[in-house]
């Protein structure tokens, strides 16, 4: 397990990632209210990526805890923000003059 989230000074929280599962692990060290909304912000420097086939609605992600007040087994997550991806890219550049740098 590699470690992804650091430890948050409200929430007391940290996560690490099994690249083995591919499972992101988030403990809160303290009660987190029912309702209550969490972000969670995985950084670039985590080394953890987005598939290279992008995200699309044909991916499970589900959610589920085994909180001390009750478990809750694996849940789809009903709504992901679907990411695309290039399968073909060009830069074409036409027409244009060159401008003489100031520097």
């Amino acid at each position: 397990l590699s470690a992804f989230l650091h430890a948050d000074s409200y929430l007391n929280v940290s996560g690490s990632w099994n690249s083995t599962s591919h499972t992101a692990v988030i403990d809160f060290y303290r009660l987190v209210e029912s309702g209550t909304l969490i972000s969670v912000t995985i950084l670039d420097s985590s080394g953890i990526s987005l598939p290279s086939d992008g995200v699309s609605a044909a991916h499970s992600i589900s959610i589920s805890s085994d909180a001390v007040a009750g478990p809750v087994s694996a849940t789809r997550v009903q709504n992901v923000d679907l990411i695309g991806l290039f399968l073909h890219s060009d830069i074409v550049f036409s027409g244009g003059a060159s401008v003489p740098s100031s520097c």
